[in-house]
């Protein structure tokens, strides 16, 4: 599948180069430009603007956000509604509060864009080796997203669909707090969501 990725930083970085070796093809943009040269020798079409991004893709658009949470993530978005239309899909991988998700879900549906809050795990490591994914949304969208989701998966458990937004996000979280407490590492994969009953 062909798929945008906003945010070609460490994690957006690892899952592109993840997304290209199992046969999918990433349209990436970064606003540095060191870090779109960077990816664009692995084979991620950078591009130099959402609204260029957007012209890469074929409707309806699937694109995956990876910048830090707060400011970066809510200018990403806000810059989105105005670079994507009705059924396209943008998909929050960051760790976002689950009341803005809720409230981007909300500001996205009123475009007809499609919103989903997808809690990763896994660390940067898990980014280019397999990551778990929790998503939250509605579940058509998800299904459109589920094959990207399952290849960069750790293993065939590592891609759920969790419920309705803000429910991938507040499950991230979950999965954080366990692992702190259990003394755990950052790569948890599938089990993290069996772990939490998934």
């Amino acid at each position: 599948m062909r798929f945008g990725i906003v945010g070609l930083g460490r994690m957006g970085a690892n899952l592109s180069r993840q997304a290209i070796d199992r046969g999918h093809e990433v349209v990436g943009y970064d606003p540095s430009e060191g870090a779109r040269t960077e990816l664009s020798k692995t084979g991620v079409d950078t591009v130099e603007s959402l609204e260029e991004l957007a012209s890469k893709l074929t409707p309806p658009r699937i694109v995956f956000v990876y910048v830090p949470h707060g400011d970066a993530t809510e200018q990403a978005c806000r810059a989105l509604q105005e670079a994507l239309a009705s059924n396209d899909i943008v998909v929050d991988g960051g760790n976002s509060h689950w009341e803005d998700s809720i409230r981007r879900h909300r500001a996205f549906a009123k475009l007809g864009v499609r919103f989903l809050d997808v809690g990763t795990s896994g660390g940067v490591s898990g980014a280019r080796t397999g990551a778990c994914f929790m998503a939250g949304g509605d579940r058509d969208s998800y299904e459109m997203v589920q094959p990207i989701l399952r290849d960069l998966a750790v293993d065939a458990d590592g891609a759920i669909f969790v419920g309705p937004p803000r429910i991938g996000a507040l499950r991230k979280a979950r999965s954080q707090r366990d692992r702190v407490r259990n003394g755990a590492g950052n790569r948890g994969g599938g089990r993290d969501a069996r772990a939490l009953g998934l």
